[in-house]
């Protein structure tokens, strides 16, 4: 399941990688001012649920039973919610660009750099960090109502599954996520006014969720359908174009533009040498703690001033499932089978997934 910058699409494939149903749905992008973006969140939610339900019903007539969902969204969006988790404001898109100012004079502050090399985000209006700021600035009032701030793919998986969660992909493009100690930086959230309290939970790519009652009919599941979390739009275009080891390249052409660079295992090197803007794949662990060849994705930035767009996100979602799942069967076998990564184009397994994670994956009752 990915959620885009115009619409959400959802592909069903089998466990081998073959995409046997599909749904698609759109929504509307508003430009109320001069580099203004935004989004009517319930119409986003309406269609992500549209979409997952009609790729359901495709993989239904296929005569297939769906095990479970993986998500993917776009990075940077920001939702002002209340107490109950309904929106009390549009998305502010990764192309809204209102933050400008506070950008340009926190990019001026000697904070600024040091920020960027905390949490991987550039100093830029589609950061999450900057808008907050701008809301601070200048709509106090609905800053001071707020009680949660969230990305689009949180107030998703919220529907879902009733769990505010954001995962390490997502965070790590908000401006507020310390890549090091994999926790919200309490400098970031100082300049943007916000408390741990008022953001997601913090979870690992992996994290399985479940689906509620409610986000169950919506798609048209079994309650307690797994739901892995997932990760962001531009760590999963190369996890799914299989550009994931040093020196790799993944090119992007979609409402913006750009090359995402596989470069090294600590993010804080690329930034500090100034090589590239540091988006991070979250650490997917093994067993003993070691990180993974997925650590981190050195992201170049494009000429429409964002990280990476994803070419392949419903493909490469369906390779984070192929991942947990292959953990699982590991643990039946010596080692994971190479045929599923083999039919989406990747010479060898790219994963080395949490054994935890995957021993919570468990079919749906029928």
């Amino acid at each position: 399941m990915d959620i885009g910058t115009t619409s959400a699409k959802a592909v069903a494939f089998t466990v081998d990688g073959v995409a046997r149903a599909s749904g698609r749905a759109g929504y509307e992008l508003y430009n109320p001012h001069p580099g203004w973006a935004e989004q009517d969140p319930e119409a986003v939610l309406a269609a992500t649920l549209e979409a997952t339900a009609e790729a359901v019903r495709g993989a239904r007539e296929a005569r297939l039973e769906v095990q479970g969902l993986a998500f993917g969204a776009a990075m940077h969006s920001l939702i002002a919610l209340d107490a109950s988790t309904t929106a009390i404001s549009r998305v502010l898109t990764w192309a809204d660009a209102r933050a400008a100012e506070q950008a340009a004079r926190l990019r001026n502050d000697s904070r600024g750099l040091a920020l960027h090399r905390r949490t991987g985000t550039p100093i830029h209006p589609m950061s999450p960090l900057v808008k907050l700021r701008w809301y601070r600035e200048n709509e106090p009032e609905l800053a001071a109502r707020a009680q949660h701030w969230v990305g689009v793919k949180e107030l998703v998986l919220q529907r879902l599954t009733g769990a505010l969660v954001v995962d390490h992909g997502i965070a790590s493009g908000m401006g507020m996520f310390n890549l090091r100690d994999e926790a919200w930086d309490s400098d970031a959230l100082g300049y943007a006014g916000v408390v741990p309290e008022q953001l997601a939970r913090l979870v690992a790519t992996t994290e399985v969720l479940r689906l509620n009652a409610e986000g169950a009919r919506a798609v048209g599941l079994p309650v307690g359908t797994p739901l892995v979390a997932g990760s962001s739009d531009g760590p999963l275009a190369n996890l799914g174009l299989g550009a994931i080891r040093p020196g790799a390249v993944a090119c992007s052409i979609a409402i913006s533009r750009s090359l995402a660079i596989r470069s090294g295992d600590t993010c804080s090197r690329d930034i500090a040498t100034g090589r590239a803007a540091a988006t991070c794949m979250p650490r997917l662990r093994t067993t003993s703690s070691e990180a993974s060849p997925l650590s981190c994705t050195s992201t170049a930035i494009s000429d429409a001033g964002a990280p990476s767009t994803a070419i392949s996100r419903s493909h490469s979602a369906a390779t984070a499932w192929a991942c947990a799942r292959s953990e699982r069967q590991r643990q039946k076998r010596t080692e994971p089978p190479a045929e599923p990564f083999r039919r989406l184009g990747i010479r060898s397994p790219p994963c080395s997934t949490t054994a935890e994670a995957a021993s919570r994956i468990r079919r749906p009752e029928r």
